[in-house]
């Protein structure tokens, strides 16, 4: 439903959906909706905010925040087992498969089972590293110089090696972290900030499902 409400905020900013449009009582009818099944109680103080705000207000950073807070819903949907497999980080997870994911949220947690914590834990290097790899492209993009005695490009070589033989990423390509079929250092700036974002919101995810922060809001993502 907090998707759903994504999706028409989105269609009203991008003038798809017209106000007289929209669905009527959207935000009455996601209040009820996360009250009768227990969920509102446990919205983090940003989601409360953002639910509570009228159809039609949220600012376009609010928008894009939350379609890529989808990387991180699908995460913890694979920690709970309702996804064979976490999608390479090439790959962002599909919405509508997500959201049939959910089904009735008053027995969905007799559908689901934890994984082991060395999965968990496997899952969440993983995605720091891909994080990493994207905030040293910013880095070097901003043309800092590297530690004393070391290259960008043999750090990196040297990570996606070390990556690759404890098979967090897969085989590299120049050196380098794959992305689409060619190294992560040729990326455009697209195809850069849609890798940012995944690894950035899995990386939330899999933090907070280790325990790196009890508060969903502020959990760090720091590599």
């Amino acid at each position: 439903m907090f998707l759903v409400r994504m999706n028409v905020e989105e269609g009203l900013k991008r003038k798809a959906v017209t106000a007289d449009k929209a669905p009527q009582g959207l935000a009455e009818s996601l209040d009820r909706y996360l009250k009768n099944h227990g969920v509102l109680a446990s919205l983090s103080p940003n989601e409360k905010r953002l639910v509570g705000k009228p159809v039609g207000s949220w600012a376009m950073q609010d928008i894009v925040n939350t379609s890529w807070r989808a990387e991180a819903l699908g995460s913890i949907l694979w920690a709970l087992t309702q996804f064979e497999s976490l999608p390479p980080y090439d790959t962002p997870f599909v919405l509508p498969e997500i959201l049939g994911k959910l089904g009735n949220p008053d027995d969905f947690p007799n559908r689901t089972t934890l994984r082991t914590p060395i999965e968990l834990s496997k899952a969440r290097n993983a995605a720091e590293l891909w994080h990493w790899r994207a905030r040293t492209a910013v880095v070097q993009r901003r043309g800092v110089a590297p530690p004393p005695g070391l290259t960008f490009p043999g750090i990196i070589a040297q990570s996606a090696k070390m990556a690759f033989q404890e098979r967090l990423i897969p085989q590299p390509i120049d050196n380098d972290f794959p992305f689409s079929g060619k190294p992560y250092s040729k990326l455009s700036d697209a195809e850069y900030q849609n890798a940012a974002s995944i690894a950035q919101e899995r990386h939330f995810a899999f933090n907070w499902l280790c325990g790196y922060s009890a508060n969903w809001d502020e959990t760090s993502t720091s590599t």
